[in-house]
């Protein structure tokens, strides 16, 4: 493979159109990251909500076994 490098010769209205699609990637890009972060986000939400949800659940069964424990005594 060459390693010599030639100038590229581009017509301006080509070299503009070319700014443009450029251009015009990059706010596509920018908001497909801003829809990244948002979905993360919501997911980070999400998921400290079931972390909340689980440490409830296993704080119920705790008192439910105790509960159960105690009555199951005999004296």
């Amino acid at each position: 493979m060459p390693t010599d490098k030639k100038p590229v010769f581009v017509k301006v209205d080509d070299y503009e159109k070319i700014l443009s699609k450029l251009n015009l990637l990059n706010e596509h890009l920018k908001r497909a990251r801003e829809q990244l972060d948002t979905i993360k986000k919501l997911k980070e939400d999400e998921d400290k909500e079931l972390r909340e949800w689980e440490d409830e659940i296993e704080m119920l069964e705790e008192k439910i076994s105790f509960i159960t424990e105690t009555i199951s005594k005999k004296d």
